[in-house]
């Protein structure tokens, strides 16, 4: 299961990383000095592209927190394998 990202700094760090690691994917290593020196160039806007959509993607970390609250209080109630143990 996928954690949600908290906060716009964590979404920032998030984006850039998945921003890189996507042109570097999709493009390779070239073996040219030329298209190195480009591939190398490219690789910051497409880590700052990624960090601008990691900050506008990520949900505030009070959300995330008052969300997985309440999932823990709900599934508190209804723990199922509480009920098989105990014969309730």
């Amino acid at each position: 299961m996928e954690t949600p990202i908290k906060g716009k700094a964590r979404g920032a760090l998030v984006g850039a990383d998945l921003g890189a690691l996507c042109y570097l994917t999709s493009v390779g290593i070239p073996a040219d000095p030329v298209v190195l020196a480009l591939w190398a160039i490219l690789i910051p806007p497409f880590a700052a592209g990624g960090a601008i959509h990691g900050i506008v993607a990520a949900q505030p970390e009070a959300k995330v927190y008052t969300a997985q609250a309440s999932l823990k209080a709900a599934t508190k109630d209804t723990d199922v394998a509480w009920s098989f143990a105990t014969g309730c």
